[in-house]
């Protein structure tokens, strides 16, 4: 099993000044599993850490990948069919190309769970392989930065959350669009 990391939650794990890090790092640094990143996040990821924060914080991520914290899974051939059929069928509620590819990998790898900020596009999506997923963090309230306790973690905690110290960033988390049909 595996823990596969969409691009909130990732993110949310680097920036210290998104109302959801301690939460994402918290579930990030305490899974005991392979944590596995869907390549077409780390775009969005780049994306969101060029706007937001320090270049160095995308070296660090990179760091970490090269060092095993991270396994990057990359799209297969076929994946392509399935996030086309998912983009169509979903087109009207805003899903594009990343979240569908995320989903297509989790099928793929017969995941039961997605760490995911974006819990109204995928509690709305339903995965081949099981009725729903289960979406983690478990809660997102307001404020669930504070009320999030610092883990003790059995994984180190990776260069790229120590670059962390002094970033800027402004919140930021997927936007959520009206639910879309039963895939």
């Amino acid at each position: 099993m595996s823990l596969i990391l969409d691009t909130g939650p990732l993110y949310a794990s680097l920036d210290r000044a998104d109302q959801y890090h301690r939460a994402c790092r918290a579930l990030i640094e305490s899974s005991e599993e392979t944590l596995v990143i869907p390549a077409p996040v780390l775009v969005e990821v780049d994306f969101w850490i060029e706007k937001h924060l320090d270049p160095g914080v995308l070296l660090a991520l990179l760091a970490d990948i090269e060092a095993g914290a991270y396994a990057v899974e990359n799209l297969h051939p076929s994946d392509y069919t399935r996030v086309r059929q998912i983009c169509d069928r979903h087109s009207d509620a805003g899903v594009g190309f990343v979240d569908a590819a995320v989903l297509a990998i989790v099928e793929r790898l017969d995941e039961p769970k997605l760490a995911t900020l974006d819990h109204h596009h995928f509690a709305a999506f339903r995965p081949r392989h099981l009725d729903a997923l289960t979406l983690l963090p478990n809660a997102l309230p307001a404020g669930a930065d504070d009320a999030a306790s610092e883990a003790q973690t059995k994984r180190p905690v990776g260069v790229a959350r120590e670059k962390l110290a002094g970033t800027e960033s402004g919140l930021w988390r997927m936007p959520g669009a009206d639910a879309g049909s039963d895939v």
